[in-house]
């Protein structure tokens, strides 16, 4: 474990190169965000069905794309210490091994084994999103209710890529979806939400997730910023949905979600503000192992959305060590400690993520 300041914010060492290179040729970060061109969102993700399962060349095409992103990436492995994909036709099996690094205790190759249309099927069963809801929104969470959404993460990756924050908050998407922004905007008084950071990650709102126990007071701090912008951050919903901790067992939880119910109802200026504790089913079917926040809006959208893009998942190399570390694109306004090696599962989600987006499952965005 290192503190942040170990970890410095935007440094070259702990981009990709392809990103350090995209991000120099267009100027300085720290610049208004005109100065930077904004990124052109890529074509929507189809998941790949059975028929396409017995096809050799579309099998051969996600194995070179699980490659691909990993490769470039170059997080876990590269062209000299490659990763490597084969395809088990007769379990429909995908084993992903990365190679041995000096950062690894154990010093050996890590095969780790995905099944894709185990995981698509898992997207499109039919269950109950919610366990329990109030506002107006709480009835307009169903299954694959929305076109195209986003989840924004608060990874490295959006503070090494390109700007994505104007496609972000565009039309494009009928669903944006903030991991921790509850939680995050008490550390920092939603200044991350601002520029230069909205820049890249947009300041869009309709939905957060945390995994955290919220304090009401985070509300005061995001409606008093919400109400400095020109165009308040959840004008697509009318008032942000909130979605806290699921309910694990009878009464699990529920302390914090009648918490917030009770924070949302202290300002009349709040009747449009939904509170959502999901269902365990969704969030934590054994399926998604993405820890943290993270998997369960992955998770969420995976169930609600037909297409979903990916922003700000990954890891980062450690300067100092070349360790992957876990670290926020806004960590020169958070305090919050930088987590290496073993934070939020980040070693399976890096392989995790390059699978799902080769089977058409999400689209990782992390250039």
């Amino acid at each position: 474990m290192v503190t942040r300041n170990a970890l410095p914010h935007l440094s070259e060492q702990n981009c990709t190169s392809t990103a350090v290179a995209t991000r120099n040729s267009l100027g300085s970060r720290d610049q208004v965000c005109n100065l930077r061109a904004t990124a052109t969102l890529p074509v929507k993700n189809e998941v790949m069905g059975d028929p396409q399962l017995q096809n050799s060349s579309c099998i051969a095409a996600a194995l070179k794309r699980i490659i691909y992103t990993l490769h470039g990436r170059g997080v876990l492995c590269n062209a000299t210490m490659p990763c490597t994909a084969h395809w088990s036709r007769e379990n429909a099996v995908v084993v992903v091994c990365r190679p041995a690094r000096l950062w690894d205790v154990r010093a050996r190759q890590d095969c780790t084994s995905f099944k894709p249309a185990k995981d698509a099927t898992f997207t499109r069963r039919q269950a109950s999103l919610v366990a329990t809801a109030r506002g107006p929104w709480a009835t307009r969470l169903e299954l694959h209710k929305y076109g195209r959404c986003a989840v924004v993460g608060n990874g490295q990756t959006l503070g090494c890529g390109s700007n994505w924050g104007a496609a972000i908050d565009s039309d494009e998407y009928d669903l944006v979806m903030r991991v921790n922004l509850g939680e995050t905007v008490l550390r920092t008084g939603a200044a991350h939400m601002k520029p230069p950071y909205s820049c890249f990650a947009g300041s869009r709102v309709d939905m957060w997730i945390d995994n955290h126990q919220l304090n009401p007071s985070a509300f005061d701090v995001l409606e008093s910023w919400g109400n400095q912008m020109p165009r308040t951050p959840w004008a697509r919903t009318g008032g942000p949905i909130i979605v806290t901790n699921p309910r694990t067992k009878p009464g699990k939880n529920i302390s914090n979600y009648e918490q917030l119910v009770r924070g949302v109802g202290q300002s009349s200026s709040r009747k449009n503000w939904t509170v959502v504790q999901p269902s365990l089913a969704v969030v934590q079917n054994g399926v998604v192992k993405i820890g943290g926040a993270g998997g369960k809006a992955v998770n969420m959208a995976m169930h609600l959305c037909e297409h979903v893009d990916a922003f700000g998942f990954g890891l980062a190399l450690h300067p100092q060590s070349n360790r992957p570390c876990y670290g926020h694109y806004y960590a020169d306004v958070d305090p919050l400690r930088v987590l290496c090696w073993h934070g939020h599962g980040g070693l399976f989600q890096e392989l995790q993520i390059a699978v799902w987006d080769a089977f058409g499952l999400m689209n990782y965005i992390w250039w």
